[in-house]
Formats: C-alpha cells, structure tokens, sequence
C-alpha cells in the first residue's frame, strides 16, 4: 500500500508517523513524504525510517518534492498545509 504525506516535512508528521506505524493493517507500506522543501522531507523521512524500524512496520520511506511521482498509485493522503514556525522547535536543527 502506498501513503502520500503532502506537507510531510511539516511538524504534523512528526506526531502521526509514530501512530501510522502502530497500526498493523499498513504495516510494510510505502509511506512517501513530498513537500516543497526538500531537507525537510528528509528529515522527516529519516525520522519515519527510525520510527518504523523501532516499531516493527516495516515502512519503505521515501522523501520527494515531485507530487505527482508521490500521489501516483497512492491508496491514501493525508494533508498538512501550513506554517510551522521558522525554527520547527529544535526538529530541524540537524539540517
């Protein structure tokens, strides 16, 4: 199964990543973070591939700034559009 995170480089994901790998009917599942800015897409990429290895999900994760190459084949989006502050709370310091 593939899910698209759109604004996935947004703190929002930080928060549902750890949910979406504790649910065992998507466990395995391509889980593609797009957002226009590309360091924090992998960021949060690198963060989902942590996440997925300490719970067990399996997840390949892949970070884009190329929505239609995200959303193509995609069984489910979920959206974010938005601010989330200039320093992220400390998040993306390591960028």
């Amino acid at each position: 199964m593939k899910i698209v995170c759109i604004g996935g480089g947004s703190l929002y994901f930080k928060d549902l990543i750890p949910e979406l790998a504790l649910k065992k009917g998507i466990y395995g599942s391509e889980l593609w973070i797009y957002d226009i800015n590309l360091t924090r897409a992998k960021l949060m990429a690198q963060y989902a591939e942590k996440i997925s290895g300490l719970a067990g999900a399996g997840f390949r994760v892949y970070a884009t700034t190329n929505l239609p190459q995200a959303v193509d084949d995609a069984r489910a989006a979920i959206f974010n559009i938005g601010d989330v502050g200039a320093g992220g709370g400390g998040f993306y310091a390591s960028a």
